[in-house]
């Protein structure tokens, strides 16, 4: 056997024992929930509803793949999350093997665990496929963070629709797509509303505004000569991951 062989044999012994290890920790009365993160955005996302499923019964047992937030919240995961955080079509075809291997452990783990509930974020093409494949009459199947896969084509909602039971929204304004659609969704609201700073909240926009640029010497020139286009600003913020700021820097 190969170095290399031998390498890829201990990896899934490791993760056959961590399933066998979640397996022996379910009694009958467990909640078992299947969950996967995407990308580290998602391991935030998927931390805050873990947390509060958490305080709302001590039995949940979680079955899937996040990272260090996660884990912290009780996940053991299956694989890292960085086996996903593919984006474009040359990377995902370059790691199509690796992907479709994933997805089999993945499968596999929930299989055995028996799960309940399956919550995919992020990675709509992966978790939606995962999602299809452990559909069953009884078996709760959510997506959160599923919006901008229909802002390229609206007719994804065919795809969330046979693959899940309820889409959590993050913010209000994706509601209405769904409703058109009559498929169920609900918005649970964005974490980081419950750890930003309330005086950023509180603080009138242009008072803000007036604060960034006034204490920030390499911005007064520019804000000077577009001081009638202020309103018009947009942020961008491109993501956590690597692929999505090289693609926003060049």
């Amino acid at each position: 056997m190969t170095d290399s062989a031998t390498s890829h044999h201990h990896t899934d012994l490791i993760h056959q024992a961590e399933t066998d290890s979640q397996v022996a920790n379910i009694n009958a009365t467990s909640l078992v929930i299947g969950i996967v993160a995407g990308e580290v955005s998602g391991d935030s996302l998927g931390a805050d509803f873990m947390r509060q499923m958490n305080n709302l019964r001590d039995d949940i047992v979680w079955v899937g793949v996040g990272g260090t937030k996660m884990q912290a919240q009780g996940l053991q995961s299956i694989f890292p999350l960085e086996r996903l955080a593919v984006m474009g079509l040359v990377e995902v075809m370059s790691q199509l093997p690796d992907l479709l291997k994933a997805r089999r452990e993945l499968l596999s783990a929930f299989k055995a665990s028996n799960i309940d509930w399956f919550v995919g974020i992020d990675a709509p093409d992966f978790n939606l496929r995962v999602s299809k494949k452990t559909k069953t009459p009884r078996r709760v199947l959510c997506a959160v963070r599923q919006s901008f896969y229909l802002a390229w084509r609206e007719s994804r909602i065919h795809n969330i629709k046979a693959a899940t039971n309820l889409v959590l929204c993050l913010f209000p304004f994706e509601l209405p797509v769904y409703e058109r659609h009559n498929h169920p969704a609900i918005c649970v609201g964005h974490p980081l509303l419950r750890t930003i700073d309330q005086n950023l909240i509180n603080t009138p926009i242009n008072q803000r505004r007036s604060e960034l640029v006034w204490d920030n010497d390499g911005l007064q020139q520019f804000f000077i000569e577009r001081f009638d286009d202020v309103s018009q600003l947009i942020c961008v913020m491109p993501g956590s991951s690597a692929v999505k700021l090289r693609l926003f820097c060049h």
